[in-house]
């Protein structure tokens, strides 16, 4: 039997079937945590429409990564059962992630000595919202550390939480892979991996880049894994495009098969508006696949420098065939950038450089304690994420069930309205700005 020598208490959130980066993350941290003698386990809270046999559940007890599981109820019981997790399991740890009712745990149990961490996953303005609420807002941040995944956002927070609270960037990383990529004859294979959204991950444009390298350059096919609310759209642009025949939809597969597959491409294409640190990437250069990217500004900088782990394009049309066109002309410099790729995985990102950050903020196991019972649940502003009564009362518990039916209703929009509706929002708002006077 293996001998811990520390522990680690990882919050999860499953808000449905599918799983997305940062549930890929949880699962592979808690597995290297395990695999390096610590004591990593996870604290799972199901949302309503969740299933208590949903993908990310099965895999973690496939992993063998102890479970404590309950369906959520409310900020209020959810906060005070993450609470009795860490006080039954005593972690030098307890990863708070990014769920509000453990950030609230987190922050109440700060008076007990318990060491805690926030994770940003992405340049995304639901992150910025926990921010102001968990470390700005208060008087102390709710966390000991805050993780941001890439330099990017290590660089954008610094400025306004150097001296509030510690910050440590600690990427996502992805395993070793069992085969690297190798193109000796045959057609250059490009290969997309990630939601089938078009809000983030332009996949309806990321399937007509891949119809027009097709189309435009002899020797070169495609193909598309993943799933999501706008496979139909993407599905039927590769049907009705030239160059669509080239293109193979293989749809949604477990990691593990997506990992087997990535030896068989050459290029890994990710052409989103925004990311945190892809995962798929990681995972194609550890393949030694060549990364064919769009000027992402969070986590692409510090995974692909341009001409030599990768190429990064202006466009996702006339810039992107150029560059697939100079990879499929010029073998030699496929290989280059395939081994450097290959290389600058090995220096930052593999699990053994991950698990070691980690490691650095784990603290003591704390003795015995009783959990607080004076909990401190703030409902501070009308834009609050959570939408959840429990922790409001008088006149901020009407405002929250307008609220909250708005949120329902929005989120019952197909993604192609929503998408819209937010294009349109940022137009009016740019709109607004430039008319405004100067001052």
């Amino acid at each position: 039997m293996m001998e811990f020598s520390q522990a680690v208490l990882l919050a999860v959130k499953i808000a449905g079937p599918s799983i997305n980066g940062p549930d890929s993350w949880a699962l592979r941290l808690l597995t290297w945590l395990r695999s390096a003698g610590i004591d990593a386990r996870a604290a799972v809270l199901l949302d309503e429409i969740a299933d208590e046999n949903t993908d990310l559940v099965l895999l973690l007890k496939q992993a063998q990564v102890p479970i404590m599981m309950t369906r959520s109820v409310n900020m209020r019981a959810d906060t005070e059962w993450f609470m009795a997790q860490v006080a039954a399991f005593r972690p030098g740890l307890f990863i708070a992630n990014y769920y509000p009712a453990a950030l609230y745990a987190a922050m109440n149990l700060r008076k007990v000595g318990i060491r805690s961490a926030m994770v940003i996953h992405s340049d995304d303005p639901y992150y910025y919202k926990l921010i102001d609420a968990f470390v700005i807002a208060p008087e102390q941040a709710a966390v000991d550390v805050l993780v941001p995944v890439s330099a990017f956002l290590h660089e954008k927070l610094k400025p306004t939480l150097e001296g509030r609270v510690k910050m440590v960037r600690i990427a996502y990383g992805a395993p070793r892979a069992q085969a690297t990529a190798q193109w000796d004859d045959g057609d250059l294979q490009l290969l997309y991996v990630g939601r089938m959204s078009l809000f983030q991950k332009r996949a309806d444009e990321v399937a007509k880049a891949l119809c027009l390298a097709c189309e435009r350059i002899p020797g070169v096919r495609a193909r598309m894994v993943g799933d999501g609310a706008d496979r139909g759209e993407v599905e039927q642009i590769l049907r009705t495009r030239d160059g669509g025949k080239k293109v193979e939809f293989v749809g949604g597969l477990p990691s593990p098969e997506v990992l087997k597959i990535l030896p068989a491409a050459h290029v890994m294409v990710l052409l989103s508006d925004f990311e945190g640190i892809p995962i798929s990437l990681m995972e194609g250069m550890a393949a030694g696949l060549v990364p064919v990217v769009t000027p992402i500004r969070s986590g692409i900088p510090e995974l692909v420098l341009d001409g030599e782990t990768g190429l990064i394009v202006a466009d996702r049309s006339e810039a992107f065939v150029e560059a697939i066109r100079q990879l499929r002309e010029d073998r030699t410099l496929w290989r280059q950038m395939s081994a450097a790729a290959h290389a600058h995985y090995l220096q930052g990102f593999s699990p053994e450089k991950i698990v070691d950050f980690w490691v650095e903020q784990i603290g003591d196991s704390p003795a015995p304690f009783t959990v607080p019972k004076d909990l401190h649940l703030p409902v501070s502003s009308w834009v609050d994420f959570w939408v959840d009564r429990s922790m409001a009362t008088g006149i901020a518990s009407y405002r929250l069930i307008l609220q909250k039916w708005i949120w329902i209703t929005w989120g019952k929009l197909p993604e192609r309205w929503r998408s819209r509706a937010r294009s349109f929002a940022k137009r009016l708002l740019a709109l607004v700005r430039t008319k405004s006077p100067a001052t």
